[in-house]
């Protein structure tokens, strides 16, 4: 598409969308945003640059300097980053091109890299992570139903270790896209039950451990399994959460005890969620 346009320094626009396009939409808008915010501020300080350090030795200390500083900040502020190397790329470039011109061309080759990384995140990754996050909780719930399963009915050490990964696995999920949705600044008021179901989601994990060393009867072994397939549902389709029965009259080791009172929990987050 650059080269369609004929614009000079083309390969700019690659190189934004490089760097621009992240492996979801909400994290490539912020850093597109950061691009191109950056690079207009480090257009108009190469200007200022330019128009008043005239002498090499002092031009080339002065790129030196904002090249070192815009590498100790990158991890901490990517606009600023942005904003300290573009001069040093600009004059750098205008140096050996003998002209004065590039400042408008780089801010024109990103902003047209970061159109191009949006509409590629857009198209990529069309759902968000907080339309994502029902799913990804019921994936938790069901892999910790599964693992629920497979100690209860001794399936066997192998299969108890591989439902469990699963549980760990379907948690890890759920935990990055709630880190996402933490840095989108979503209200609070959505974020405290969804970080309560990922809490959970291991919890639960470790209760059905213990299990194993303390099994319940099978009615009680049958209610809970009854009560995780009706909370994943739940969570799955959006549905308020039925309300989790009562076992206080069914005798019990304390782990399947701490289970039940876990998914009371659970079902409250979901209501919540709701």
């Amino acid at each position: 598409l650059a080269t369609a346009l004929r614009l000079e320094r083309s390969y700019w626009v690659t190189v934004t969308v490089v760097l621009v396009l992240q492996p979801h939409a909400i994290a490539t808008v912020r850093r597109a945003l950061q691009r191109a915010g950056g690079t207009v501020i480090g257009g108009l300080i190469a200007a200022l640059i330019a128009r008043h350090v005239r002498e090499p030795l002092v031009l080339g200390a002065v790129l030196f300097g904002l090249a070192w500083i815009a590498v100790s900040v990158r991890r901490i502020n990517y606009a600023l980053f942005a904003a300290l190397v573009t001069p040093v790329f600009v004059l750098l470039a205008e140096t050996n091109a003998g002209g004065g011109h590039l400042t408008r061309i780089r801010i024109l080759d990103t902003l047209l890299g970061g159109t191009l990384a949006l509409v590629g995140a857009i198209a990529l990754w069309p759902t968000r992570d907080l339309e994502r996050m029902p799913a990804l909780i019921a994936a938790v719930l069901r892999a910790d139903r599964a693992y629920l399963d497979a100690v209860l009915h001794g399936k066997g050490p192998a299969e108890a270790v591989a439902a469990r990964r699963r549980v760990g696995l379907a948690t890890a999920n759920a935990e990055a896209a709630l880190q996402r949705l933490i840095a989108e600044a979503v209200p609070p008021a959505r974020i405290e039950p969804l970080m309560a179901l990922v809490a959970y989601g291991r919890r639960l994990s470790a209760s059905i451990t213990a299990l194993g060393a303390a099994p319940p009867s099978s009615e009680y072994a049958a209610r809970l399994e009854g009560i995780l397939d009706a909370l994943a549902d739940a969570a799955q389709s959006g549905a308020p959460p039925p309300p989790v029965p009562p076992l206080d009259d069914l005798p019990a080791p304390e782990p399947a005890q701490r289970l039940a009172r876990q998914l009371r929990v659970v079902q409250s987050a979901l209501a919540r969620l709701g």
